[in-house]
């Protein structure tokens, strides 16, 4: 016997249920906690790579890069979506800074949960003291920052090597991140010295690379020209029927508006219609209209940067025309400066085949079992590589691949940000991050006698308030250096004279401060306080004022052993005091629980 199926159970859905919570309540503390500890977990010489994964399977990610941690974890409450939106910001601009933002904002925010201070008092101060440093390390006196230029290769060199060693997953020798270091130096410095074609200025384009997963990176080399992956071309054709066998210059066609047909251009353009013809029809008319020009006037190539429509492919391709399409914004911005010539618009009837982009040649070739189309520039040997550059970065595992983009994609940043209208590249850098946060702690110590006067009157508190406030201030900046100390096992020293953070495991050894300027084989331990000591009483302030005779700045940057940019760290914490001030600016949040 059969029997009726009873049909599909409905459910009616519950409406969501809205809870308003306290930002002080104990799971968003929980969840500051955390993220704060994910963070500080991944920075400085022992930060740990992080195996993320989540609980319905799928890729598992190895990183120690703020950017992919933010990116894989999810992040459900409020609060957290709002820090963590402020540090993926930070980090699109400049791509570094991600775990210092991370690290202070959230230490500023739990430190200043456990006060029982009023939060617009908190904010007030924190936004004072945010000045107060910016105005020290802006100022001309401030000598912990220092530029360096194309003549000063070591310290760049440094500098490079400092962005792929703060990275544990890069997982890379010594030998080998000095050779991934010198390529990506050598690269910059060709294509700024020469300068690019097409009435570009020197330095306009940035440097291009592509990762190869599966070799040693060792294996990375520098090549002149571009590298175009092209999947439908097998890797086993030797010589494409479709590229050129003979090594003349190449006549391009450069296209920045789409072929494919769906462009608004095309609305500028008056078209005849009847009845029987419609309006896309008119354009795919008129773009081949366009191809069969470019064929008329003997060129041999078009690349666009967008999409090209396949019948314009199908006739150009009949007539031995190679069509490249589907290069993006940097990649086409780049075939523009490596070919020079003028951009033509398809729709437009008046277009001037005069000054046509010229390439040097066009061949294909295999890396790793993937195809690309090397284009190069028109020019003498030694001198090709001199416009546009390519950086083939190899490496064993996808994830220090990975690991590795980050570090080319900040080295070419700094490297952008550095770029000047003099003919010398230049970018600020200051030593290592402790190392100028301890300075600038002891700098703001030695001012606050006469700034507390004057904010006790302008804020209309106790003096007692506000060392509070100011003493969680500069704990939550110690608490950043003391992740950057060698081992459990080493002191952690700040020397009162000269404002460095001195580390040493025992007392026959020298004090060598982090960035390794300032050395003492015989300290003085009268000068030096325990950095978990300092406190930032009125009282204790007058005293550290009396002691600090004048702050020594770092004169020497070649001694440093690690090198930082200036402005992601300045940024850095222009970010952290900001979002810390709104979230402890939120009395209540609304949590949706469905």
């Amino acid at each position: 016997m059969a029997s009726n199926s009873p049909g599909p159970r409905i459910l009616h859905k519950e409406p969501s249920l809205l809870e308003v919570h306290p930002t002080d309540d104990a799971a968003n503390i929980h969840g500051l906690s955390s993220l704060c500890d994910i963070f500080m977990s991944s920075f400085g010489q022992h930060g740990h790579v992080k195996v993320i994964h989540n609980n319905c399977g799928g890729d598992v990610v190895l990183t120690s890069v703020s950017e992919q941690i933010l990116e894989f974890i999810s992040i459900s409450r409020p609060v957290l979506k709002l820090i963590t939106t402020v540090i993926k910001e930070h980090i699109k601009t400049y791509s570094d800074g991600g775990l210092f933002v991370g690290i202070f904002a959230l230490k500023l925010i739990l430190n200043g949960l456990k006060l029982d201070i009023h939060h617009r008092l908190i904010i007030e101060v924190y936004d004072l003291l945010l000045k107060e440093c910016i105005k020290l390390m802006e100022s001309v006196d401030y000598q912990c920052k220092q530029d360096i230029s194309t003549a000063d290769g070591d310290l760049y060199i440094k500098l490079v090597r400092s962005m792929y060693s703060s990275k544990p997953a890069c997982l890379l020798f010594d030998l080998e991140l000095d050779h991934l270091c010198q390529l990506t130096i050598d690269g910059y410095r060709k294509r700024h010295i020469y300068g690019g074609g097409g009435g570009h200025s020197p330095g306009a384009a940035t440097l291009l690379y592509v990762m190869v997963e599966g070799k040693p990176p060792d294996e990375s080399k520098l090549v002149s020209g571009i590298l175009y992956e092209s999947p439908h071309i097998p890797v086993y054709c030797q010589h494409s029927d479709r590229l050129p066998s003979d090594k003349n210059p190449l006549p391009v066609v450069l296209v920045q508006t789409s072929m494919a047909g769906d462009s608004d251009a095309f609305l500028d353009v008056n078209y005849e219609l009847s009845a029987d013809i419609k309006i896309s029809e008119a354009v795919e008319s008129q773009l081949l209209c366009f191809a069969e020009n470019i064929v008329m006037a003997g060129q041999k190539a078009l690349i666009c940067q967008k999409v090209i429509h396949p019948k314009v492919k199908k006739y150009l391709r009949e007539h031995d025309v190679i069509a490249l399409d589907r290069f993006g914004y940097l990649l086409f911005e780049a075939v523009h400066i490596l070919a020079g010539g003028n951009i033509l618009d398809p729709f437009c009837r008046s277009a001037s085949w005069h000054y046509m982009s010229v390439l040097g040649h066009v061949e294909h070739v295999v890396i790793n079992d993937k195809s690309y189309l090397h284009l190069d520039g028109v020019g003498r040997e030694e001198d090709k590589s001199t416009t546009v550059c390519t950086v083939i970065v190899c490496h064993r595992t996808m994830h220090a691949v990975q690991e590795v983009k980050a570090g080319v994609i900040l080295s070419q940043l700094f490297w952008c940000i550095g770029l000047t209208h003099s003919l010398l590249f230049k970018i600020s850098c200051i030593p290592n991050c402790s190392q100028v946060i301890t300075s600038l702690t002891m700098q703001i110590l030695k001012s606050m006698p006469l700034r507390v006067k004057e904010w006790v009157n302008k804020l209309d508190c106790s003096k007692l308030l506000l060392s509070q406030i100011i003493e969680t201030f500069l704990v939550s900046l110690q608490q950043i250096v003391m992740l950057l100390k060698h081992n459990q096992q080493s002191s952690s020293l700040i020397d009162t004279s000269t404002g460095h953070h001195f580390i040493s495991s025992t007392d026959d050894k020298p004090y060598i401060c982090n960035c390794g300027v300032i050395s003492y084989v015989k300290p003085i331990h009268e000068r030096y306080v325990q950095l978990t000591d300092l406190k930032m009483a009125t009282e204790q302030s007058s005293n550290f004022s009396k002691t600090i005779s004048a702050v020594n700045h770092i004169t020497n940057l070649n001694q440093a052993k690690v090198i930082d940019a200036y402005l992601p760290f300045l940024n850095g914490m222009k970010a952290a005091v900001s979002i810390s001030c709104m979230v402890l600016g939120i009395q209540n949040y609304i949590h949706e629980n469905n």
